[in-house]
């Protein structure tokens, strides 16, 4: 397998966040909301309201809910964790998470990770560029420099990351 892992984005400024608010940034073609805690602690989530499906996360209210730091979203008000991006009233949503710190005063964002490797279901050898999130397949697409499939998947292939670990 090879690892295609773009350098850490770097989104802004730590002090352009007010602390306990969030702000909105483009990391490897994808909206992130980042925010920033009273102890300058930073965390990053996707944007994109499930819900709603507007692209709103960053404009919610940071806090603690049970113990668990999240952010409310401005639409329908669902909470998801600021740690796991799982959403507190519905856990079986969630929203992507990225790995975010701080470096020089700037806050330094994770673009999601893809890797390319074979499918496992079948003699072929397919080219397969899964990309992952904590560790997780979270999306398979084919892999268009791979001779054996030129970017085509079947539909075994593409439910890959359906798979069980």
């Amino acid at each position: 397998m090879k690892r295609h892992e773009p350098a850490a984005v770097r989104a802004c400024r730590l002090e352009d966040i007010v602390p306990n608010t969030g702000v909105c940034a483009l990391v490897g073609g994808e909206q992130v909301a980042i925010f920033r805690l009273d102890d300058d602690s930073v965390y990053a989530l996707g944007n994109k309201d499930p819900f709603s499906g507007a692209n709103v996360l960053s404009r919610g209210i940071v806090g603690d809910l049970g113990g668990d730091l999240v952010v409310a979203s401005p639409v329908f008000k669902q909470h998801f964790s600021l740690v796991s991006g799982r959403c507190i009233e519905d856990v079986s949503v969630q929203v992507p998470v990225y790995a975010a710190r701080v470096e020089e005063g700037f806050v330094q964002v994770e673009p999601r990770t893809e890797i390319a490797t074979t499918c496992c279901y079948c003699g072929i050898g397919c080219g397969v560029l899964a990309k992952t999130q904590n560790r997780q397949i979270i999306a398979v697409r084919g892999d268009p420099s791979h001779p054996a499939n030129r970017g085509r998947l079947c539909a075994k292939g593409l439910s890959l990351h359906k798979a069980d670990p």
